[in-house]
């Protein structure tokens, strides 16, 4: 039987430029039964316009209550490295015999009732072990700064892992305190930590459940700090690291396979054995080369001993498929080599990201 209540989950509002919103969500929070709440000024004053603005934060900071753990970075680090930094004083307090048995992430805006996040945590007591997201209905009222930024990234997701999420960017999530490890892991420390966090957990099968909360943007949303240009980049760092690996292996394997096709043709003369011995030569080149880059970098799998094993299982079924579909295309249908590899290409790039996510450079599932 599930003994979990709202006072054994522990609240964390990241804080940046705040203004007394702050001061109403801590009020609702404390009244609603929770017994921990944690804040991280993330360097507010770095955000600060003049020595006014600087003044009108100070004020706001001094009228929260004692009974909240208040936390100060000197500089602004982002949303990401001041949740990192609250889950690690919860972990202190954890350690220190605090019954704290889960963590449910708050923005300080206001944008998040407190009824729903009583909701989220209510859905979290009932299924403990999964990512309870808060997630808005993006209908005709939202500005469309956000429901462009958050349609893209749910196409993407999607793409990247399978799972569909209908608002990947909402900051209200509960999650069990076992996670803190795993959380504290997550790549990021500014607005991409939440995608990534979404992408490691689709990655090692937890489940992710989402709770529909009430749409609520105050004066057209105009107190968020997402830059739109920046921030989204780092969203999608990890996509375009895989990217741009894709497109290096591609490129070297698309050269190698004309430098082959040229350096077999002189002793070749079977058009179906010289598109073999060349597809498959300029294979071994680009995958290796592509197994390091994402090994390293984008997937950071340093420990598993059997991923090169499972990339070549992966390699040798893109190999077999890439010479199907060029054959195809280029000796049994006619068209040009460089438009059906390119073709190719394309199409095998998908399928390769998610293997290479889901069975090559998994890790264990952490519950």
């Amino acid at each position: 039987m599930n003994d979990l209540s709202i006072g054994d989950i522990a609240v964390i509002i990241p804080v940046f430029c705040p203004d007394c919103n702050i001061l109403k969500v801590i009020e609702g929070i404390q009244a609603s039964g929770f017994k921990y709440l944690y804040i991280v000024d993330d360097g507010s004053y770095m955000g600060a316009e003049n020595e006014s603005q600087r003044e009108e934060f100070e004020r706001v900071f001094k009228r929260i209550p004692d009974y909240v753990k208040f936390i100060r970075h000197d500089v602004n680090k982002g949303k990401g490295a001041a949740i990192k930094t609250a889950l690690k004083r919860v972990q202190q307090d954890i350690d220190g015999g605090k019954s704290i048995k889960g963590i449910v992430t708050v923005d300080a805006d206001g944008q998040h009732l407190t009824s729903d996040i009583v909701k989220v945590v209510n859905s979290f007591v009932d299924n403990s072990d999964a990512l309870i997201l808060g997630s808005r209905e993006l209908d005709k009222n939202v500005p469309f700064r956000s429901k462009f930024g958050n349609s893209i990234t749910r196409l993407i997701f999607a793409g990247a892992s399978g799972v569909k999420v209908r608002d990947t960017q909402t900051g209200l999530r509960a999650f069990n305190s076992k996670l803190i490890p795993f959380m504290l892991e997550v790549e990021g420390d500014r607005y991409e930590y939440e995608m990534n966090m979404l992408l490691d957990v689709a990655r090692k099968k937890i489940e992710i459940k989402e709770i529909t909360i009430e749409t609520v943007y105050l004066e057209g949303n105009k107190t968020s700090h997402f830059r739109v240009i920046r921030d989204s980049a780092l969203i999608y760092k990890r996509l375009l690291k895989f990217s741009a690996s894709s497109l290096i292996a591609f490129f070297v394997d698309y050269i190698m396979l004309f430098v082959f096709n040229a350096l077999y043709g002189k002793g070749i003369s079977e058009e179906e054995k010289l598109l073999f011995m060349s597809v498959l030569s300029a294979r071994i080149i680009s995958s290796l080369m592509n197994y390091c880059i994402n090994k390293y970098i984008v997937f950071k799998n340093r420990n598993d001993k059997n991923s090169m094993v499972k990339y070549y299982i992966l390699a040798v079924m893109i190999l077999a498929m890439n010479y199907i579909m060029l054959d195809l295309l280029n000796i049994r249908i006619g068209v040009p080599l460089w438009i059906a590899k390119i073709f190719v290409e394309i199409v095998l790039f998908v399928f390769s990201y998610n293997v290479q996510r889901r069975f090559v450079f998994k890790k264990d599932k952490l519950m």
